[in-house]
């Protein structure tokens, strides 16, 4: 019976830990969403204002000028992706979900070794093409 309840214990602690240890967010201000970014994935996310054919076109111009080079880049009508990778050869993937008509849902991927300041950058980008 002690060992059950130790044992639930741990697991509500271990759930605790990577469930929300892992993730920060930046509030929302001067009318932009908010920005979350997960150290554990290295995912930053949010929404931003422009369709998706804008945002995927401000994605694919950020690569350039971040001077990523662009190994993948595919999109439709509801999702886009571009797959980038830095002069260190790490990867760099940005995910574009429609999200309404004229606001798009943005993952800008580093991985779990990934930089949020690379993140965040890129995204800075994205958005300064929006």
């Amino acid at each position: 019976m002690k060992t059950n309840r130790t044992l639930a214990v741990l697991t509500l602690a271990s759930v605790s830990l990577f469930g929300f240890a892992g993730c920060s967010t930046t509030p929302a201000g001067n009318g932009t969403a908010e920005i979350s970014w997960n150290r554990i994935t290295g995912r930053l996310s949010t929404t931003v204002d422009g369709n998706l054919d804008k945002a995927y076109n401000a994605a694919v111009a950020a690569s350039g000028d971040m001077q990523y080079t662009i190994i993948e880049q595919s999109k439709d009508v509801l999702k886009g992706i571009v797959k980038t990778k830095s002069a260190d050869k790490s990867g760099i993937n940005v995910v574009l979900d429609k999200r309404t008509d004229n606001s798009t849902d943005v993952t800008v991927d580093v991985g779990p070794a990934g930089s949020e300041t690379a993140a965040r950058t890129f995204l800075d980008k994205i958005r300064a093409r929006l």
